[in-house]
């Protein structure tokens, strides 16, 4: 990155969380890998999988934060390629993966879309680096 900065810094830490992550973990679901079949939605039911309810609340937890850490990495889309180097490619590669095999993925990645915008644009409006902001 060319300017170091506040916005890199907390990319970095969304990097480093993102690569410390299992491998085959789902970025925007519980799922803890493709053969994952358990059901998410209905926590209390110990289904065919014989996963504690405990247990799918725990990685239902794992999930948002990956969820969430996920989203902020998208803000590498809006950087230069020069500044966004490699992370750029290898985040839209785990992504776009997962957005094409994965229907829990794709529905959380529409359902948190709104909640990111908003956010985006509520630290813009409040933000010090933009006075006068209209939008």
């Amino acid at each position: 990155m060319r300017h170091p900065g506040p916005i890199h810094n907390a990319l970095l830490g969304f990097w480093n969380e993102l690569i410390s992550w299992p491998e085959e973990a789902h970025l925007f679901c519980p799922k803890v890998d493709d053969l994952d079949v358990a059901n998410y939605e209905d926590l209390e039911n110990v289904d065919d999988t014989c996963i504690s309810t405990a247990e799918k609340k725990d990685r239902v937890e794992k999930a948002k934060n990956r969820q969430v850490k996920s989203y902020r990495l998208s803000l590498l889309l809006g950087l230069p390629p020069e500044d966004a180097g490699s992370w750029l490619k290898e985040w839209q590669d785990k992504v776009n993966s997962l957005l094409t095999r994965c229907d829990a993925c794709v529905r959380n990645w529409h359902r948190s879309r709104g909640p990111f915008i908003k956010a985006l644009e509520l630290y813009a409006l409040s933000s010090s680096c933009c006075p006068g902001n209209t939008y």
